[in-house]
């Protein structure tokens, strides 16, 4: 961080940042882990930051000033929430993708003006708009099909309900009480710890897309499938960028294209990426907003609908 004064020396420890795990969280809450800051990197790819009272002051006309030493103690009143414990049921894969595709149609009166001004910003028909955020529905759970991952769900299912036998379906989740502390327990244990799977789903997905948006302008394609495909890999966890391994389990194929064969595009998808891939893939592959100004805007808008839409698919 360059050559640093006493004072700044003295404060540098104490200036921490959490960073969002970025592991798949099913409940939509990932972990924060707080950590000092290390380099001036660190400080741009975090939801908060803690300085140290040597270091900045808070005054109520300027706001936040930094490198005034603050000597106020101020006292928050902060009402207290009691979050219920998130449940599952067990349903397919298919069924999951189908209610996530449903509740993102059941949206669509609700965004009507960011739709519109979207399609204006990208020179799109609106019906467009709402199609391509289909089929971001359609593909964000494609890293469920794995291999490992149906594993690890099928062994938790039949460790709560020894009698169920393994059928042929692929699991979406898994059935889960958030309230019996046994089990809130039991998931903790590394056998049934799930293999990441959302950038994986973007990896898997992308010859899809890269169909789907054949007709676009080459540069207006790459800017689409970017936001798109970032969007899929961060709908659990904001700045997701690790592919992984993973082999999409046999028989995938009939399942994704049955989900598939509404948007008119050849059943294509990837996996088994090698380790040179998957080391350039979060930097080639993922939206930035200084490098694709007109994708980044369609990216914070589909991801967001599409974290709703997943959550509201657990309503059934």
């Amino acid at each position: 961080m360059g050559e640093l004064s006493e004072k700044e020396q003295l404060g540098q420890a104490s200036i921490l940042v959490a960073d969002e795990n970025q592991e798949d969280s099913e409940n939509y809450a990932p972990a924060t882990n707080w950590r000092p800051v290390d380099k001036v990197q660190d400080l741009g790819r975090t939801f908060y930051l803690c300085l140290p009272p040597e270091l900045a002051s808070y005054d109520p006309n300027e706001g936040l000033v930094l490198g005034r030493p603050g000597e106020r103690i101020f006292e928050q009143q902060a009402e207290e929430i009691s979050y219920e414990p998130y449940s599952y049921r067990k349903e397919t894969w298919r069924d999951h993708i189908e209610r996530v595709m449903e509740q993102y149609n059941k949206q669509q009166p609700y965004h009507r003006v960011g739709t519109a001004r979207l399609a204006k910003h990208l020179g799109m028909e609106e019906e467009a708009v709402e199609r391509i955020g289909l089929l971001v529905s359609a593909l964000h759970d494609l890293g469920k099909l794995s291999a490992k991952w149906q594993d690890r769900m099928w062994l938790w299912q039949q460790t709560i309900k020894p009698n169920e036998p393994r059928d042929d379906c692929f699991l979406g989740h898994s059935d889960f009480d958030g309230t019996d502390y046994q089990q809130r327990k039991k998931i903790k244990e590394a056998r049934f710890k799930k293999p990441p799977h959302a950038v994986e789903s973007y990896y898997a997905g992308l010859r899809v897309l890269y169909q789907y948006l054949a007709d676009e302008p080459e540069e207006m394609r790459t800017e689409l499938l970017v936001a798109l495909g970032s969007a899929i890999a961060r709908h659990h966890s904001a700045f997701a960028s690790n592919l992984g391994e993973f082999e999409l389990q046999a028989g995938y194929e009939e399942e994704a294209r049955i989900i598939l064969e509404q948007f008119g595009v050849e059943l294509s998808l990837l996996h088994q990426p090698t380790a040179a891939q998957r080391r350039k893939f979060g930097q080639d592959q993922l939206v930035d907003p200084e490098e694709h100004e007109d994708g980044f805007p369609l990216y914070l808008y589909m991801v967001r609908r599409l974290r709703l839409a997943d959550q509201k698919s657990n309503d059934w």
